[in-house]
């Protein structure tokens, strides 16, 4: 019988070979008792379009602690394509557990998709968007050094 131990234990090609075998709501069940850094690392080796799917149904504590740990294209790549009432979820509560990495990731995702990124940030508790803000501000300048145009 599967179990959330096993997962964790398995080497990652095994264990995601396995989660790309179960229906999101299973996977779902699986990763809110396995650790995040294990999420992270399953999600990051998924196909997007499939580790949106399971993002959908984490609940919204589990995936914020997994995306904060992923590369911050990654993360922006998943907040882009969730649902935006998912995506607005997890910027207003990574905004309370890790406010300067969440900005780097919106950062990023703006650079991907302005449109999208603005469509998610309008549904942002106002409070919160100010926070994301000033964090945003923050965050050191991209200047780009290229020669050549």
């Amino acid at each position: 019988m599967l179990t959330p131990e096993k997962i964790e234990m398995m080497p990652l090609k095994e264990a995601v070979k396995t989660i790309e075998e179960l229906t999101p709501p299973e996977v779902s069940m699986i990763f809110e008792q396995i650790s995040t850094e294990r999420v992270a690392d399953i999600l990051l080796s998924l196909s997007l379009e499939r580790a949106v799917k399971i993002v959908e149904q984490l609940s919204v504590e589990k995936i914020v602690n997994a995306m904060l740990a992923m590369d911050r294209a990654a993360s922006a790549s998943l907040i882009l394509k969730v649902n935006t009432d998912v995506a607005t979820q997890i910027i207003e509560t990574a905004v309370n557990v890790n406010v300067t990495r969440i900005a780097e990731i919106v950062e990023e995702a703006t650079s991907m998709n302005l449109k999208a990124v603005i469509s998610i940030l309008e549904q942002i508790d106002v409070k919160l968007f100010a926070k994301l803000l000033v964090e945003i501000a923050r965050l050191p300048a991209k200047i780009d050094v290229s020669l050549f145009p």
